[in-house]
């Protein structure tokens, strides 16, 4: 998600469904405190999760 990868291109590269990688979407901004992909990634840099 912090390269810019679609839902589509997560799952193909990990070889699981599109539908999985929404599941984990949605539990990353859970617990991130967010609602959007964008707010999610500058979330987690701020919190140095990701560079």
């Amino acid at each position: 998600m912090g390269e810019g990868l679609s839902n589509k291109q997560i799952a193909f590269q990990l070889s699981i469904t599109e539908g999985t990688v929404k599941t984990h979407v949605i539990n990353v901004y859970g617990k991130l405190q967010v609602n959007k992909r964008v707010q999610a990634i500058n979330k987690a840099k701020e919190l140095q999760l990701l560079n």
